[in-house]
């Protein structure tokens, strides 16, 4: 656990020392996967799924919010992995390199700064402070040459369209968990 919070704290404190050390490592999806996102996956369902129960008006009932929580879990995963997919399919346009396991990287823990954000979802008068989520955007434009030897001068345009491909897949899991609550 001390690994994982120290990786939190150097991607959003020293995201370019952070990008050295990821970039230098040995390590697999999977290894992202089971030692990082499945615990930074689970702030902003766990937060939504609180807000949502106990704190938002009309309030979710329990059991159609649980449903809609492991849907938005398994979505999470489900986004980043296209998103990494897309992101490394367009690699050649910018003259970065195509890996995906990098990509996977590269999306996985640039959406540190959003997931973590995502903890003001618990009180819906406060979600708007997940706004601060924006900081991932910063550090994925740090990320992109670093990982994928991209040229500097193609880095904004690379981080411009991994964005979109980024919004569009966040608001379908957001979409896609609202229906599963009928709200």
């Amino acid at each position: 656990m001390n690994e994982l919070v120290e990786r939190v704290r150097k991607i959003l404190m020293e995201p370019q020392a952070a990008w050295k050390e990821i970039k230098n490592e040995e390590t697999s999806t999977a290894d992202v996967v089971q030692k990082y996102l499945i615990y930074l996956a689970a702030i902003p369902v766990v937060s939504n799924l609180l807000g949502q129960v106990f704190l938002a008006t009309p309030r979710l009932h329990l059991i159609p919010g649980l449903i809609a929580a492991v849907v938005f879990y398994v979505l999470i995963f489900v986004a980043i992995t296209i998103a990494a997919t897309v992101i490394n399919a367009v690699a050649p346009e910018f003259q970065a390199r195509n890996d995906e396991t990098t990509a996977f990287k590269l999306v996985a823990y640039s959406c540190t700064a959003p997931l973590i954000a995502s903890v003001f979802l618990v009180i819906p008068a406060l979600s708007t402070l997940a706004v601060l989520g924006f900081y991932g955007i910063y550090i994925l434009y740090l990320g992109i040459p670093e990982l994928t030897d991209c040229p500097q001068e193609k880095a904004l345009g690379y981080t411009v369209a991994s964005v979109i491909t980024l919004v569009v897949l966040t608001t379908l899991t957001f979409g896609l968990a609202r229906i599963f609550t009928c709200r």
